[in-house]
């Protein structure tokens, strides 16, 4: 019985021994000790969202359990810097953080609407109270800042009450939409004296080039009724109907990049019938790419392979009433990219970057989706507290965006990596 009870101590005492070491190991060596060091000194450190103490002199020093953590430092005025770190236990994770002063947004020009991408580094818009057209580009200073590059004026003030601008792929023309009269603008941009405007078509919705400008299409729409789409030559001396579009009223017109397809998203009251369709120039024939409606637009993408299609949305925590989802170019594979964003909010650069307006912690902000490897970043600049976008640009080089916000036109630096 003696022998028993000696051997029941030893049995316990060794259980309490691994007991003990492995409290040892798991609050202890399994720890790892995060030390960061902040610039400016008064920014926040958080660690999986929680608050790490920051003393005067911005150091930040304390332990977690081995593992991976989600580094975030953020300040006032500055960019946040973001990390994904492994911990090691015993081990030691050190970093001096300094964080980069948001960059400004720079007025390049105030009071002006219809801005548009013009050339690689230029945008174009009305300004001069909307009555003439002007071109302006921004350039990136020493301290990582946009500013003013050049403003050129295109045009005499000539326009009024302008719905819609649609250069040709060379730049010489643009087709101008007032009301439902559709004006064909040749600029002759080396001689601003001789230009001239001339009306082409009435009872016209909205005006398409062809991608190698031989022609135009539109959606044309008189008072007895027809509802067509048209392909006309520049100058819309011979028309040619195309389809019928009956059960349409003023849908949107989109060209793909080889001038094959177009897309037709219609705008009509009833928006259950506002579904994606895709007619097929050369067969001519008109597809349903969407089984469902409350289709608010769609555009192409990914060298014209896929279509980005926005739908409307009730989502009550969200101002943004519109959605974005992808489909292959038959329709198949439909996708919800859960990205929140209005259409004419969105601006698609080579058909793989594309900038958005979403609502994040209760105010406006840009992101920016890299359709090519699915990854999301989202834009940093000091943003006036009252922010309405109207649509976005990416320079060519990717370095300036250019943002119609407002009722101004304003730029401002642009990185992929911040950090």
């Amino acid at each position: 019985m003696i022998k028993y009870g000696y051997q029941k101590f030893y049995i316990f005492g060794g259980l309490a021994i691994i007991v003990v070491a492995l409290l040892i190991y798991f609050l202890f060596l399994n720890k790892g000790i995060v030390n960061i060091t902040v610039s400016p000194k008064d920014a926040k450190v958080l660690i999986n969202i929680v608050p790490q103490i920051v003393n005067n002199s911005g150091i930040s020093k304390s332990s977690h359990l081995a593992g991976k953590y989600t580094l975030r430092v953020e300040a006032n005025g500055y960019i946040p810097f973001t990390s994904q770190i492994t911990l090691k236990g015993g081990g030691t994770f050190t970093k001096a953080i300094d964080l980069k002063p948001l960059p400004k947004l720079t007025t390049l020009d105030e009071n002006i609407v219809l801005a548009q991408k013009y050339g690689d580094n230029q945008v174009a818009y009305l300004g001069d109270n909307k009555a003439a057209l002007y071109t302006t580009s921004a350039k990136i200073n020493n301290q990582n800042q946009a500013e003013v590059d050049s403003i050129k004026v295109m045009t005499p003030t000539v326009f009024s009450n302008v719905d819609q601008m649609n250069f040709s792929p060379d730049k010489q023309l643009a087709l101008v939409k007032i009301g439902t009269d559709l004006d064909l603008y040749d600029f002759n941009r080396y001689d601003i004296i001789h230009q001239e405007i001339r009306k082409i078509a009435s009872n016209v919705g909205d005006a398409i080039w062809a991608p190698d400008q031989s022609r135009i299409a539109y959606f044309y729409a008189p008072l007895t009724g027809e509802r067509s789409l048209i392909f006309a030559d520049i100058l819309n001396q011979n028309p040619e109907r195309i389809v019928s579009l009956p059960d349409m009223s003023n849908p949107i017109l989109r060209w793909n990049s080889t001038g094959d397809q177009i897309l037709i998203i219609p705008r009509n009251t009833n928006s259950a019938q506002n579904k994606v369709y895709i007619f097929d120039v050369y067969n001519r024939q008109l597809n349903t790419l969407s089984d469902f409606g409350d289709v608010l637009d769609a555009k192409f993408i990914d060298n014209d392979s896929k279509i980005l299609y926005f739908t409307s949305t009730n989502d009550p925590k969200n101002p943004i009433k519109s959605e974005v989802s992808v489909m292959d170019i038959d329709g198949k594979n439909k996708k919800n990219l859960n990205i929140k964003a209005y259409s004419d909010q969105t601006y698609i650069q080579d058909g793989s970057k594309i900038l958005f307006q979403s609502y994040i912690s209760g105010s406006n902000t840009i992101m920016v989706l890299d359709y090519s490897n699915q990854s999301m970043t989202r834009l940093y600049f000091d943003q006036p507290t009252v922010f309405k976008v109207n649509n976005l640009m990416l320079s060519s080089e990717g370095k300036i965006v250019y943002i119609s916000a407002n009722g101004n036109l304003y730029a401002t630096a642009y990185g992929d990596n911040q950090y």
